[in-house]
């Protein structure tokens, strides 16, 4: 029963579990998105960084009329604005034909430069600030500003750069994260450069497939990425995005009491349901049914169990209901079986005594007809007297198996001939010898009478046909034979010709075998006297269906 009831309550423990597994991811994705807002906070630092080196350009831009005339003056004041700022990588002042002028190192000074941001500058007429990977004046990537001059019809720009690693480095510092990397990408999601600890090659498959979606598809909260997280925000909108990722520090034994109580909290109040689940069963339907069965076991023996009836008393009152339903039940069904015990038997009694009475009767009707028979004068008429007494006493003997021995249904037809035999060769008085081969044969109830007048009358033929004094033999045969067919013969090797006084014996034999549907195959040949088969009986019809309305 536990085993079923914690089957049953399976799924609603696997919700469980799943609810508090769900409630920990939860609660730690909230913690990465929390930790992706500070992670953010490097790319606005970044942003700044960005929007300083792009006003340092611009100011450049704005006062180069006072040093880009006098190459010597605009290299010792760019040399000058180097030392001041010492993380500024390169100060150049860029003419009309892409080459530098004036630049905080010699080195610089004459060097061509081919830049998109230069380009832009020029064009467009206003300062640009981007990523340079492969820069002219250092042999590292920077990002880099570049401003429109406006000393007359010339078209010059003045160019400010800063390393990036560095750069990204000092960004990086706001974040509170050990395991962390950056990672510039443009729009298209084509990765610039990158900063920080490597990635596996699991992570790194799902980062490409990620950075291939666009900026279109780049959300502003934290997600994962394999074993890591990141955030991704834009430096400059559609050009440049900054991905800032980060591994997840190992759980603290508070974070994992925590996620073993979520996990074993739905198991334990799981537990609890299917022990309650089975306690309540048990209490309240298993054991109250047991009772029952043993109340119903009890009540089929015509027994009434007070002590189990008690134990019902705290059951739900739908079984102490079925109880007392059951009850009452058991005590109706035993009146009515001492009714009908008691019915049977007054009906036995009567059938005794209607039996008694047919047999007294019967042996008075031979009674009578016997002593008839013995002060007949005329000796047809004693014969026929002492005839109908045969028959009166085959028929009480018929009436005997039928009712003395209790068969309702069939009757065995043996045991009927042989009696009848032995009854009729002992009333003639004479040394006829009587030879049974009788099978055990049964035949129904209802053709037990014309049976056994079969019977009698073949027998009587035979006893008349047979000489006395002679030792003579009777052979009676009883078998059933093929298809369920019964045979029945009387045989005498010692007898003669059939007498005409057997011509009534003949026709009772021939009415009584056309109502059994028997066939009589001889009648009068010498030494057969007669033999007789008859079929079984048809099965009776089945009843008519009743009428629909």
């Amino acid at each position: 029963m536990a085993a079923l009831l914690g089957l049953a309550f399976l799924p609603a423990g696997v919700i469980a579990m799943q609810a508090g597994l769900s409630a920990v991811s939860e609660r730690q994705a909230g913690f990465q998105q929390s930790v992706g807002a500070q992670e953010a906070l490097v790319v606005g630092e970044l942003r700044e960084e960005l929007i300083q080196l792009r006003e340092m350009a611009r100011t450049l831009a704005a006062n180069a009329s006072l040093f880009v005339d006098d190459a010597r003056v605009c290299n010792d004041t760019l040399v000058d604005l180097g030392e001041r700022f010492p993380n500024i990588a390169n100060i150049v002042v860029i003419d009309a034909s892409a080459r530098v002028r004036c630049a905080n190192h010699a080195a610089a000074v004459g060097q061509h430069i081919e830049s998109p941001l230069v380009e832009t500058a020029t064009s467009a007429g206003r300062s640009a600030v981007g990523f340079v990977r492969s820069p002219v004046l250092s042999a590292m990537p920077v990002f880099a500003a570049v401003a429109p001059t406006s000393v007359g019809p010339r078209s010059w720009n003045v160019g400010v750069s800063r390393a990036a690693q560095p750069l990204m480095e000092r960004v990086a510092q706001v974040s509170s994260q050990r395991d962390t990397y950056s990672i510039l990408v443009d729009g298209q999601g084509q990765v610039l450069v990158r900063f920080g600890m490597p990635l596996s090659r699991g992570d790194e498959r799902e980062l490409t497939e990620f950075l291939r979606e666009g900026a279109t598809t780049w959300s502003g909260g934290a997600f994962a990425i394999g074993s890591s997280w990141a955030v991704i925000a834009p430096v400059q909108e559609n050009a440049l995005y900054l991905l800032r990722g980060w591994r997840p520090a190992p759980l603290t034994w508070s974070e994992r009491g925590e996620i073993a109580l979520a996990l074993a909290l739905p198991l334990l109040l799981w537990l609890i349901a299917v022990a309650a689940a089975w306690w309540a069963v048990e209490v309240y339907v298993a054991r109250p049914l047991s009772v029952l069965e043993d109340l119903a076991r009890a009540y089929a023996r015509g027994q009434t169990t007070y002590g189990e009836e008690m134990l019902l008393r705290g059951a739900p009152m739908e079984l102490a209901s079925l109880r007392r339903t059951m009850a009452a039940m058991a005590k109706t069904l035993s009146g009515r079986e001492l009714r009908l015990a008691e019915a049977l038997r007054e009906e036995r009694t009567l059938l005794r005594e209607v039996h008694h009475r047919v047999k007294n009767n019967l042996q008075m009707m031979a009674s009578i007809l016997s002593i008839q028979s013995r002060s007949a004068e005329d000796e047809a008429e004693a014969r026929g007297l002492a005839r109908a007494n045969e028959r009166v006493h085959v028929l009480a003997i018929a009436h005997t198996h039928i009712y003395a021995s209790g068969e309702v249904h069939e009757i065995a037809l043996d045991e009927l001939a042989a009696e009848i035999a032995r009854t009729l060769v002992g009333s003639r008085g004479s040394d006829v010898r009587l030879k049974s081969e009788l099978e055990p044969v049964r035949a129904e109830v209802d053709e037990a009478v014309a049976f056994a007048f079969l019977i009698g009358e073949a027998v009587c033929i035979a006893l008349d046909a047979t000489p006395a004094g002679k030792g003579a033999i009777i052979n009676l045969a009883l078998k059933g034979v093929s298809e369920g067919a019964i045979f029945l013969g009387v045989t005498s090797p010692d007898a003669d010709t059939v007498a005409p006084t057997a011509s009534s014996a003949l026709r009772l034999i021939q009415a009584f075998a056309r109502q059994l549907n028997a066939n009589v195959t001889s009648c009068q040949a010498t030494p057969t006297l007669i033999e007789i088969t008859i079929p079984p009986a048809a099965a009776p019809a089945p009843a008519p269906a009743p009428a629909e309305a």
